[in-house]
């Protein structure tokens, strides 16, 4: 299964909405209505994963599911292709912040963790809201390479070959930045808990 590259010679893995083989080798219509409507929730924590904002990933999803859409998903892989999709959105999106920097005055205004959990005010709530606060606090700091194989396995509940495809590295490498992430995780939430 080859993913189209970007036909532009930018040099960039985006991938090409635009190139497949045939109609037959896509999805469309309602199959392809059926596997957006059923991977959406996971492309909504997928992208979250990456971004660390509710409001950049709903954009990315929104924007994958239009292409999607308008020029359909390759039958073969395809549910690892959405995952490509959004994250190649996402890596296209932080090129274009970078080459066009932010008014210094402009909030960022992301949704913490602590306004999704709904939590009522007793001491257990308020221990399991920390808690949340802290792993979301540990699980940002960790590096692009080893939070989105982390998020995609952990999260999004996908196998190593699968994440590996979506990625386009190796499994060995997929498996070795898991685990390393994971580690990295613990050490930063032990840290954390001493505090």
């Amino acid at each position: 299964n080859i993913i189209p590259r970007c036909g532009n010679n930018c040099g960039n893995n985006c991938v090409d909405l635009t190139f497949m083989d045939s109609n037959e080798d896509k999805l469309t219509g309602k199959a392809l209505n059926e596997l957006l409507a059923s991977e959406l929730s996971t492309m909504r924590k997928f992208t979250y994963s990456l971004t660390g904002s509710v409001d950049d990933s709903h954009d990315v999803v929104q924007i994958a599911m239009e292409r999607c859409l308008r020029s359909g998903v390759p039958r073969e892989g395809s549910r690892s292709w959405l995952f490509t999709v959004c994250k190649n959105l996402w890596i296209d999106e932080i090129r274009r912040r970078r080459r066009k920097p932010q008014n210094e005055f402009q909030e960022d205004i992301d949704t913490p963790v602590s306004d999704f959990a709904e939590l009522n005010s007793t001491e257990a709530s308020v221990a399991r809201r920390d808690e949340l606060n802290n792993m979301a606090a540990a699980f940002s700091q960790l590096t692009d390479d080893h939070r989105i194989p982390l998020a995609m396995s952990a999260i999004d509940g996908m196998g190593y070959k699968e994440i590996a495809i979506a990625l386009e590295i190796p499994v060995g490498t997929v498996m070795s930045r898991i685990a390393r992430a994971r580690i990295t995780l613990n050490k930063r939430l032990r840290r954390l808990g001493d505090d």
